[in-house]
């Protein structure tokens, strides 16, 4: 039986001229022993994504399956986490996706309350997903993605696209490619928002990739980077990056590092969502191997 562990980080930004100045703690942690959710098996979470207004959290996993649980935290702890749905992804005509088309890796809602999943593989692609009951997991239609972000050559491999996806209440969707696009440095990350009209860089964690992000209360960006320093050993970032003008670097800041054999509970982080006000929830992916485990920080 699988080991799921879940803690609740606090993001605590205080306001100094302007500015947000970081601190992180982990809260709480949980351990759920879960094989399946309503007949799904649940394994490879990356992403999750939380409904405040009906404290409803998603979850997605890399092969395309979607899970719904109800979730409360009480008393800065978590108080709530009880499976209520499951489904594979399926297209707009019902059918469930092809294995090839459902490699779902962000997940977020936008300010209307509806959901939003990123994906790499064969192809880039951002779509809406339905969450009534009749239409769960259905896929309602896909965005138009910003020409550089259309083109396969433009990414550096078919599994580095579309890792993650945020919403923002000035610049709408944001998402970013797992690694640096062509034709920028190797060593630096490029966020651009689905509309087109913005783009913002950063510099790289050594050897990192991007595997989650998520908007702050002021409007800047918390990323989740994962790099590896062995077999079964993550070297994981969570930082605060401060958005700028278009054309220059922007401003990031260390909140959290984490690494295998040095600090606890700790194993291939991909997923954050914003629970309340300076209160996140970080989850990793297990790749369905039992040696792994799915953490929820």
């Amino acid at each position: 039986m699988r080991t799921i562990v879940f803690l609740l980080i606090a993001v605590l930004l205080f306001a100094k001229v302007g500015s947000e100045v970081p601190h992180a703690e982990v809260l709480d942690t949980k351990v759920l022993k879960l094989q399946r959710v309503h007949g799904v098996a649940f394994s490879e979470i990356s992403d999750l994504a939380y409904d405040a207004r009906r404290d409803r959290l998603y979850m997605i996993g890399d092969d395309g399956k979607l899970y719904l649980f109800a979730f409360k935290v009480a008393d800065r702890k978590i108080g709530t986490l009880r499976p209520l749905d499951a489904c594979v992804l399926r297209g707009r005509g019902g059918r469930t996706l092809h294995k090839k088309r459902r490699d779902s890796e962000g997940l977020t809602f936008d300010g209307s309350g509806r959901l939003w999943v990123s994906f790499e593989g064969r192809k880039a692609r951002v779509a809406q997903l339905g969450i009534d009951a009749a239409h769960f997991g259905r896929i309602v239609r896909y965005a138009t993605l910003p020409t550089l972000w259309r083109k396969h050559r433009n990414y550096r491999g078919k599994n580095k696209k579309l890792e993650a996806i945020a919403w923002h209440p000035r610049y709408g969707l944001i998402s970013v490619a797992e690694r640096a696009m062509r034709p920028f440095e190797k060593d630096t990350h490029t966020l651009f928002s689905l509309d087109g009209k913005h783009r913002w860089r950063f510099r790289a964690e050594e050897g990192a990739g991007v595997t989650a992000i998520e908007t702050t209360d002021r409007g800047n960006l918390l990323v989740l980077e994962r790099a590896h320093s062995g077999v079964l050993h993550f070297d994981i970032t969570l930082s605060l990056v401060t958005l700028c003008k278009q054309g220059r670097l922007c401003p990031k800041r260390r909140l959290l590092h984490l690494m295998s054999g040095r600090d606890p509970l700790v194993d291939n982080f991909e997923g954050l969502t914003r629970i309340g006000k300076g209160r996140y929830l970080m989850i990793s992916d297990d790749n369905d191997l039992w040696l792994e485990r799915t953490i929820l920080h």
